[in-house]
């Protein structure tokens, strides 16, 4: 599921993706409220539903452990 929201912002051009500085920026939404609510901007199906590399949020290796972490905390 986490792959299916978010792309690395160094493996994005192996997506073909020509990333915007305003995209690049992604990165620096630090806290998952921030990050979520880009990601509905971005694509407002729910998390389960994989996005096109397009419409995923642009983020780093944190990021995805971020958002698995919170999806495992709630889970559990």
């Amino acid at each position: 599921m986490v792959q299916g929201v978010t792309v690395h912002v160094f493996w994005a051009k192996h997506y073909g993706l020509a990333l915007t500085p305003a995209r690049e920026a992604e990165v620096q939404l630090r806290t998952l409220e921030k990050r979520l609510a880009r990601t509905f901007q971005l694509d407002a199906r729910p998390l389960t539903e994989a996005r096109p590399p397009a419409q995923r949020l642009v983020g780093n290796c944190r990021d995805f452990s971020l958002l698995l972490v919170a999806l495992l905390r709630d889970h559990f």
